[in-house]
């Protein structure tokens, strides 16, 4: 039975400090409360980020890990890892809010036997109290595992897992683009017990800039070579392959408009 959990945070210099300073809120206000929060500032930040991590560092729950230079969320979350004190710990985004009860009902999960555990996220633009939408993963494992080999089955800033699970598939990816896919992937493969509680455990910020990225050519690279990684290790076949790779790349090359309007209908709901 875990009691504790930790919490891994990663910021670079582009968050907005206010942001930046609602989320670590939203994690010291929860029900159930975290005894080690390690955030990794991902190169040099700039004094207003700076000013916020000073008024917690002095916490003795918290431990502030610097690395020297800008490389990803990937490479700033391996690096966090080692300073992770509890073997339950959950990921925070730096600019969104995880709502009062998400990690008591997370862990109360992982207690449950599972080793992986995320939620749904409700989407703002700029209130959180006014939801756009919905993003509402499948429940059980054996859905997960389906709806893996097309999309990502968790929506990862809403997720709490194992600290000794994430080190024996070899850590965090060093990518700067779909580390969370790639590991949620190896996790299952490594027989990791996986859960999505069927409530809304973050609120998300949301922008249409989102939609320009998801066009953008180096993702598609690298969805290519994860869906690679997937018939390699026999978890798509070459057919799945070529079939996932042509309705994600239609989707990417589309307009925005069409984007906006294909991700509304069939990626979240309101």
């Amino acid at each position: 039975m875990y009691k504790n959990y930790s919490v891994l945070m990663t910021v670079y210099y582009k968050e907005n400090p206010t942001f930046f300073e609602t989320a670590i809120e939203s994690i010291l206000n929860q029900t159930l409360k975290t005894n080690d929060f390690v955030i990794v500032a991902d190169g040099p930040l700039g004094e207003p980020l700076e000013a916020v991590l000073r008024k917690y560092e002095s916490n003795p729950i918290f431990t502030i890990v610097r690395t020297p230079e800008n490389k990803g969320s990937g490479a700033a979350s391996q690096a966090g890892l080692p300073y992770i004190k509890n073997e339950v710990f959950a990921k925070m985004d730096s600019d969104d809010i995880s709502v009062p009860e998400r990690m008591e009902k997370e862990l109360a999960k992982i207690n449950d036997g599972y080793d992986v555990v995320g939620g749904f996220i409700a989407e703002f633009i700029d209130n959180p109290q006014s939801i756009i939408s919905i993003r509402k993963p499948p429940e059980q494992h054996d859905d997960i595992v389906k709806f893996s080999k097309k999309r990502n089955p968790i929506s990862n800033v809403t997720i709490m897992y194992k600290k000794s699970k994430i080190e024996s598939v070899g850590g965090y990816p060093d990518l700067k683009v779909l580390e969370d896919y790639t590991l949620d992937i190896k996790l299952i493969q490594s027989g990791c017990k996986v859960y999505n509680i069927q409530e809304v455990m973050v609120l998300v910020r949301s922008n249409k800039s989102q939609m320009k990225r998801r066009g953008d050519k180096y993702l598609r690279v690298k969805l290519k070579e994860l869906r690679k990684y997937m018939v390699k290790t026999k978890y798509i076949s070459k057919f799945e392959y070529f079939i996932y790779n042509i309705e994600a790349s239609l989707f990417l090359l589309s307009p925005s408009w069409l984007k906006r309007l294909f991700y509304k209908i069939f990626l979240r709901r309101k």
